[in-house]
């Protein structure tokens, strides 16, 4: 049984044909016939869509496959900048550079920090205090609102870094506590 489907159909016009296997309950892709091209395209060939930020691009490779790379750990994204310049995997490594960078991304790597010193793995070695007191520093450091507590639900953060997974409220805001409070 063959079903044909529009992936993404606002964002890349692409048509894929699942087959329903006997074998499992699960679908499988194809590409049709009038879509392959005659030449053998690389193992880890990227599509050449401008439409999509990096950071919403799903990796093809790696133990993360599937994951968009906004979703991804900083220090995975770092290793494939580093690591991957040569080849098929080239563009992978660029596209990781342009995450880095991703001012949206900049939440995730700020909350990444957070959750280690949360769990005692960044806390400074001679800190005295309590976690925190050592939290709500380093918020403040990024400029973080904690009192918009409306802006903190809406936070996804399995997807914080990619477009999906919302914004860390910050001071100054449109919209954050100190605005509407006219401060």
């Amino acid at each position: 049984m063959k079903i044909k489907m529009n992936l993404a159909p606002n964002i890349i016009p692409s048509t894929a044909v699942l087959k329903l296997s006997t074998s499992s309950s699960c679908f499988l892709p194809t590409t049709p016939k009038s879509l392959r091209s005659c030449s053998t395209p690389t193992r880890f060939q990227i599509s050449n869509s401008k439409t999509i930020p990096a950071r919403d691009r799903v990796i093809d490779l790696g133990k993360y496959k599937g994951k968009m790379l906004g979703s991804l750990p900083s220090n995975y994204l770092k290793w494939v900048s580093k690591n991957l310049r040569a080849g098929d995997t080239e563009e992978w490594a660029k596209l990781a550079d342009e995450v880095l960078r991703d001012p949206v991304y900049r939440d995730r790597m700020e909350w990444e920090l957070a959750e280690k010193m949360l769990n005692g793995n960044g806390a400074r070695p001679n800190f005295r205090g309590n976690a925190v007191c050592e939290l709500v520093e380093m918020s403040e450091r990024f400029g973080w609102d904690n009192e918009d507590k409306e802006g903190w639900r809406k936070i996804d953060f399995g997807l914080l870094g990619t477009s999906k997974g919302g914004r860390i409220p910050r001071l100054g805001w449109e919209g954050s506590v100190l605005l509407r409070l006219g401060m």
